[in-house]
């Protein structure tokens, strides 16, 4: 997907479908707290061990564009680049406008450095001083956050170089679907599809609702989607190559 847009690619880490893993690691726990921990764990370990190899191909970059994960932020602070960040997830970004208690501040301040914990190991590898919070890494030029503000409101607290820019699209004039997709599609009535992304983090209590949103679904010819590693709420699942149609 990357080289077919004309940009360079470079594998960096192991050579693994981190989107199918991630679904994995969510799928094998019931409790939304656990499955994002376990599967923060699994990418911050992906990123201390490869960042001799981020290291080596920002060398003589211009600019580095950060992920959320904070890949490739310590490197380019190590080599005096610049660096842009780009947020998927409002939840890492701190709100430094908000007033705080004294309370708020210390709680605060008690899950910044359990957060930054990962990054100081890799800090420590290049001799930098340790952070309290993972938001002293993310860049104070610029941050961009691809969601529609008709999805979300920008947040008042925060600071002036977090940017909402709305969605990012690629026209693809000339596209050509692949012949199995183009097989689907003209063997009946074009299919209406709801998707509904990995469904993680749902709470016990909301399957109920999730049920009676898919029958509803279903009853009016909507296919609901999911990527997951087992079949929620008798919800279709997808995986691997499927996801690209």
């Amino acid at each position: 997907m990357v080289e077919a847009s004309s940009i360079h690619f470079e594998p960096i880490g192991p050579d693994i479908d981190i989107d199918k893993e991630a679904a994995i690691i969510r799928g094998k726990s019931s409790s939304p707290a656990l499955s994002m921990l376990r599967m923060m764990n699994f990418v911050f370990k992906i990123i201390q061990n490869s960042t001799h190899e981020i290291f080596e191909v920002c060398k003589g970059k211009d600019l580095i564009i950060v992920s959320h994960s904070q890949m490739g932020a310590t490197e380019a602070e190590v080599l005096g680049i610049p660096t842009v960040n780009v947020t998927l997830q409002k939840e890492m970004i701190a709100e430094k406008l908000k007033p705080q208690t004294f309370w708020s501040k210390l709680i605060g301040q008690i899950i910044g450095k359990q957060v930054a914990k990962p990054y100081n190991k890799i800090r420590k590898v290049y001799g930098l001083n340790p952070i309290q919070s993972s938001d002293e890494i993310i860049s104070r030029k610029l941050n961009l956050i691809p969601i529609s503000k008709h999805v979300l409101e920008r947040n008042p607290y925060w600071e002036a170089h977090h940017v909402l820019t709305g969605y990012w699209y690629e026209d693809e004039d000339n596209y050509n679907p692949d012949e199995k997709l183009a097989t689907f599609l003209a063997s009946g009535e074009k299919p209406i599809l709801l998707s509904l992304g990995a469904m993680s983090f749902e709470e016990e209590s909301e399957k109920k609702n999730w049920i009676c949103l898919c029958m509803l679904l279903k009853n009016q010819g909507i296919a609901p989607l999911s990527r997951a590693s087992k079949r929620p709420f008798g919800i279709m699942t997808y995986q691997n190559d499927d996801s690209l149609w």
